[in-house]
């Protein structure tokens, strides 16, 4: 039996004859949209989740995404865990990828499995600095699985360039900024880990004033923060005019000061220079000496929240673009309409859900 491949002969296409250049046309792909297809497009990344809290109400989780680059480097997750003791606890995380979309993929499916057995394996209490302490390990054992997952790769002696090394590095090579929000409805107890540059801002209602008022839950971690600049000098003293840059507020030409993933900034060179040979990653860094320069340890911060309040996630791109009260300002008007019954939703609810047995 013998298979024949068929392919179709098409014409190549024929363009006319133009004597003068002036005439030949030079259009920008890019097309203007109106309000309306704005707000179409905008709509395509649009989500929504419903939670529940005390005495059968419903939370809400509202997520939209629009991304820079195509394919997006970005990704988010929102799921309800309920742990051994049959409390539900609320997560929320962007992830905003860098050089490839492979750590933020791996925190996507992990960060919040991660978080959430830390939690489940502590004794009752309401302690918010264990919780504190458990979540920030839970941040820390993944970036650590992350890369030790490439370095044993690379030490297996796989041929150079192989698809197994490719797909074990890729997560220790592209890198992710990681914002996380853990509500505890029982308690209404919120906490908000943040490693990079995003930011989480909590809408906190005011009586006195009849509105609510800007309470900014985390400090982007970059070198317009003066602890950052400071933690970086302690650990690697001598090295600050090296390894920073201030006039364009990079450190070894990093915007973020944490991050997961991100090979080049936390091996050492010689361990750079081998996953470099074996699948073509990028050199070490000239000026690099005592690594690591970057950590996925987050920064931590808890209140305790009332049902009136609501908090805004979102990764640079966003808050470079809005600040902390026009962000307020405009899902509290959004809320008011809502209540009105004048704004469309802009997708049925659901809900998303992990369970956690006794074991984690």
């Amino acid at each position: 039996m013998s298979h024949s491949i068929s392919n179709k002969n098409i014409a190549a296409p024929v363009i006319q004859f133009v004597p003068e250049e002036v005439n030949i046309p030079v259009v920008s792909p890019i097309k203007p949209l109106s309000y309306e297809e704005a707000d179409a497009e905008i709509r395509k990344g649009a989500d929504s989740f419903s939670f529940k809290v005390a005495n059968d109400r419903l939370g809400r989780v509202d997520v939209v995404s629009l991304g820079t680059k195509f394919p997006s480097e970005d990704c988010w997750d929102v799921a309800v865990v309920r742990g051994a003791d049959g409390q539900d606890t609320l997560y929320t995380g962007v992830y905003d990828g860098h050089n490839g979309a492979e750590t933020s993929a791996v925190l996507g499916k992990s960060l919040i499995p991660y978080v959430a057995n830390a939690l489940a394996r502590l004794p009752a209490s309401n302690d918010p600095a264990s919780a504190e302490d458990a979540i920030k390990k839970a941040f820390i054992n993944l970036d650590n699985r992350i890369l030790s997952i490439a370095e044993t790769a690379l030490a297996a002696g796989h041929p150079a360039g192989t698809a197994a090394v490719r797909v074990a590095t890729g997560p220790a090579f592209a890198g992710s900024c990681a914002p996380l929000l853990v509500y505890e409805p029982s308690s209404a107890t919120l906490h908000v880990a943040l490693t990079g540059d995003s930011r989480a801002v909590r809408a906190q209602w005011s009586p006195e004033v009849g509105k609510p008022m800007v309470d900014v839950l985390s400090k982007e971690q970059n070198t317009c923060n003066e602890q950052e600049i400071a933690r970086i000098a302690a650990a690697h003293p001598g090295e600050e005019k090296d390894i920073l840059n201030m006039d364009d507020g990079h450190l070894l030409g990093m915007t973020p000061t944490r991050k997961f993933g991100n090979h080049r900034w936390k091996w050492p060179t010689e361990l750079v220079m081998k996953a470099r040979g074996n699948c073509h990653g990028p050199a070490p860094h000239a000026k690099s000496k005592t690594p690591p320069y970057l950590t996925a340890s987050p920064e931590l911060t808890t209140r305790v929240v009332c049902a009136r309040d609501f908090v805004i996630m979102g990764s640079d791109g966003l808050w470079e673009a809005i600040s902390n009260e026009d962000a307020v300002e405009c899902v509290s008007r959004w809320l008011a309409a809502r209540r009105e019954g004048r704004p469309e939703t802009v997708a049925e609810s659901r809900e998303s859900r992990y369970d956690v047995n006794e074991d984690g």
